[in-house]
């Protein structure tokens, strides 16, 4: 996906940001086996953060892992309306492929002066591993750093004209978007991770 395409994407759903999930009920938690994730405010787009190092399990071959972690990246480009999107996975590697052709038609993003559609755009490289993070029930406490991954190289180009390398404030924002979006939308990815899990490929 071209940057400016994701962050095209990201414009159409500058309303839905807004929404938090501080009304989600605890019922509804409890039924989807998720934490609750508010968005992130417009004014931690600016906010150093210490960084996060990767937790141990996020490294072992594991087909549950990689299958959540491509449902996070499926859910997140679900999310940002694109359609057609697959998914493969194997214990030790997997992919995320959307059809050509599918961001044609999208409308020119507003301006995006403060940086929040950028980051909100580079949520979708991130959500492979904070769909991890949720299955592994390992709790968010600052940006992931993992710089030699090409999820987070790809993220980190999107955001480095708005926010300079390997920024905290817009690997932060980025990654709570996809926290928000992939906890409120937990089933679904929980559904597109028990298809690839049983048989390597989605849908």
């Amino acid at each position: 996906m071209k940057d400016r395409d994701a962050v095209k994407a990201a414009a159409l759903h500058q309303d839905s940001q807004r929404t938090g999930l501080g009304l989600r009920t605890f019922e509804a938690v409890l039924a989807s086996e998720s934490p609750i994730y508010d968005h992130p405010k417009s004014g931690t787009l600016r906010r150093a953060w210490p960084w996060q190092t990767t937790p141990p399990e996020m490294h072992k071959p594991d087909l549950a892992r990689v299958a959540h972690h491509e449902a996070g990246h499926a859910v997140l480009l679900e999310w940002l309306g694109m359609e057609g999107v697959t998914a493969t996975a194997s214990p030790t590697s997997g992919l995320c492929h959307m059809p050509p052709g599918c961001l044609e038609n999208l409308p020119d993003p507003p301006p995006d002066h403060d940086g929040r559609l950028t980051a909100t755009a580079a949520s979708i490289f991130h959500g492979g591993a904070m769909g991890e993070m949720i299955y592994l029930g390992t709790k968010w406490t600052g940006p992931l750093h993992y710089p030699k991954q090409v999820d987070y190289q790809r993220a980190d180009d999107m955001l480095a004209p708005r926010f300079g390398r390997h920024s905290s404030a817009g690997h932060a924002f980025a990654q709570r978007v996809a926290l928000h979006v992939l906890a409120d939308r937990w089933p679904r990815v929980k559904h597109i991770a028990g298809v690839l899990v049983r048989h390597g490929v989605w849908p």
